[in-house]
């Protein structure tokens, strides 16, 4: 658990720059993120497309450790870290969007704003696994064991 929940808050953080990134190029500048930040409630002002980026990053971060403490230490192979990850994307689609947005905050989404979301969600849930995986492999292995095995071949 010791090692798992900090490679889990760097998988968590890394795969939460890769959805700000992808949220702030894809549908216009940032109107995701803002959309983020509506669902708090925290869109009333210029710095919404901001606060929706330190949401994402805040919760992706929050994910990521929890994702390190489900694992309760174990080593998973790259195949259970990639379904592990799609378990926790749809988990994040569950809370975020169905949970928040549409239970607590009323939102009406069209059926593309929510393809787009789960769209979304699955892909940082494997973006999550995927970069679990490496770090936890990098963990794993010392840190010469690559090179050795490069010069046994």
């Amino acid at each position: 658990m010791q090692r798992t929940l900090p490679t889990g808050l760097k998988a968590g953080a890394c795969s939460g720059l890769l959805l700000v990134a992808l949220f702030f190029v894809d549908y216009g500048p940032a109107t995701s993120l803002a959309s983020l930040a509506r669902w708090f409630m925290l869109n009333d002002n210029a710095w919404s497309k901001l606060i929706g980026a330190l949401l994402v990053l805040a919760l992706a971060t929050l994910s990521g450790a929890l994702f390190g403490a489900a694992t309760r230490g174990r080593i998973l192979s790259r195949s259970q870290s990639l379904m592990m990850g799609l378990l926790a994307g749809v988990l994040w689609w569950v809370i975020l969007v169905l949970l928040l947005a549409m239970l607590v905050r009323h939102i009406q989404f069209s059926l593309f704003a929510m393809l787009y979301w789960i769209i979304v969600s699955l892909f940082f849930g494997l973006v999550l696994g995927s970069l679990f995986a490496r770090f936890e492999q990098r963990a794993v292995l010392p840190v010469n064991a690559d090179e050795s095995r490069l010069r046994k071949q």
